[in-house]
């Protein structure tokens, strides 16, 4: 079958449980930096935000209701935009004979329930890089985000997801997407069974619960998707302190080695941070 040879993931995708006030709140908390509107036919909206030099693209219900499957009085992880060739995509999904593709030509939406829960977008063109699509604004410098921002942002680790099987979901997105897997390793912190797959440049985590612990109860309320945003920081004792100055007790992540920000502050999206 054709695999798709993904380059580098253009943006990461949220619907919250209510646009406005997550924009204000990931622009207020977080400094993340509004870039722009992004074109979708009304009464449903879209923006782009940049996070630690991560671009995050913000949807209404109305419009990621297309895409996955999931309630939408609940914040979501949607899944990823990843730049790469058009033409593998589509021969990639007609061999699969996955349902529910948007195709506008030059962006593909592919249906969270065809794989594992995640949304996926594939695009012609780069976010970054000599060649980046000059209608989208910059994300800021690097050295912005890990020297000025208070939070010292390095930018995504990559994606936590929960499934039934891991050893089958990492396969599927091997193949699919040209993934390059490693060995399973135990989670007790998540009662999971992690599985990592390496495309282009970010990692995919899939997570199947072996115990009771935050993976099975997510399956259990939501089913297989997205759960978490991993971001790499300078330091977890200052990732610790820019939460607690305000106000926010951090929480154990889904790895030992990881802190993450309380699913409520973010409705419903879990931010994790990893050094």
């Amino acid at each position: 079958m054709t695999t798709i040879r993904p380059k580098l993931v253009n943006h990461i995708n949220f619907v919250p449980s209510d646009y406005d006030t997550s924009l204000a709140h990931l622009t207020d908390f977080y400094g993340a930096r509004h870039l722009m509107d992004v074109p979708v036919t009304p009464p449903d909206r879209a923006c782009l935000l940049d996070l630690g030099g991560v671009y995050i693209e913000l949807f209404t219900p109305g419009f990621a209701g297309k895409l996955k499957t999931f309630d939408a009085g609940i914040g979501c992880n949607l899944g990823l935009e990843f730049q790469t060739d058009l033409e593998d995509v589509r021969a990639a999904i007609a061999e699969r004979k996955y349902s529910g593709i948007i195709d506008y030509g030059s962006v593909i939406h592919v249906h969270g329930d065809n794989i594992h829960g995640i949304a996926l977008e594939f695009f012609e063109k780069p976010f970054f890089g000599p060649d980046r699509i000059e209608a989208v604004p910059p994300v800021a410098s690097p050295a912005y985000w890990r020297e000025d921002h208070p939070l010292g942002l390095l930018g995504l680790m990559g994606l936590t997801v929960a499934v039934s099987d891991a050893d089958a979901a990492a396969a599927d997105f091997c193949s699919l997407l040209a993934g390059k897997c490693t060995p399973g390793e135990t989670r007790p912190t998540a009662g999971a069974k992690a599985v990592s797959v390496e495309i282009a440049d970010t990692i995919v985590e899939f997570l199947e619960p072996v115990a009771d612990g935050p993976v099975s109860d997510h399956l259990k309320r939501f089913g297989p998707g997205v759960m978490s945003n991993v971001f790499r920081v300078r330091n977890l004792e200052q990732a610790r302190n820019f939460h607690a100055d305000r106000n926010v007790a951090t929480i154990v992540g889904l790895a030992a080695d990881r802190i993450a920000a309380p699913p409520a502050l973010n409705q419903g999206i879990l931010f994790e941070f990893v050094q």
